[in-house]
C-alpha cells in the first residue's frame, strides 16, 4: 500500500462499501486507487459519506516469480485522464524517496 488516508469516522452498523480503479500501468506495474464509503445504518437516504481513500502499487510476476509486462491503460475521460496524471506524481515521489533512502544507507 503506498498511501492511506482518512477522511471522516466509521460508526458501529455502518455498511462499508468499496470501488476501485486501476489509475495507472507502467511496464510490468499499476496503481490501484480505493475509494471506501460509509453508509450510515439507520437511515438508507443518507447520502454515503467518503470515508478513506487508498493506492495500492502492484507488480505483475509470471510463473517464475518475474516482472511482465502488462497492458497500457486507455484513457478515455478527463477523470481518467486526471487519476492518471496523479499516479504519475506519487509513483516519481515513490522513486524519489526511494533514492534518497538508499543514498542514506550507502554512507
Amino acid at each position: 500500500m503506498d498511501e492511506m488516508t482518512f477522511l471522516a469516522p466509521v460508526h458501529v452498523g455502518d455498511i462499508i462499501k468499496t470501488y476501485s480503479q486501476v489509475n495507472w500501468a507502467g511496464t510490468s506495474s499499476m496503481e490501484i486507487g480505493v475509494r471506501v464509503e460509509a453508509q450510515p445504518w439507520g437511515d438508507a437516504s443518507d447520502e454515503p459519506v467518503h470515508v478513506a481513500s487508498a493506492y495500492f502499487v502492484f507488480v505483475a510476476i509470471d510463473a517464475e516469480g518475474h516482472p511482465r509486462p502488462v497492458p497500457r491503460l486507455a484513457t478515455e475521460t478527463p477523470d481518467d485522464v486526471r487519476r492518471e496524471r496523479e499516479a504519475e506524481i506519487r509513483r516519481a515521489h515513490r522513486l524519489s524517496r526511494k533514492a534518497e533512502i538508499d543514498r542514506g544507507r550507502e554512507g
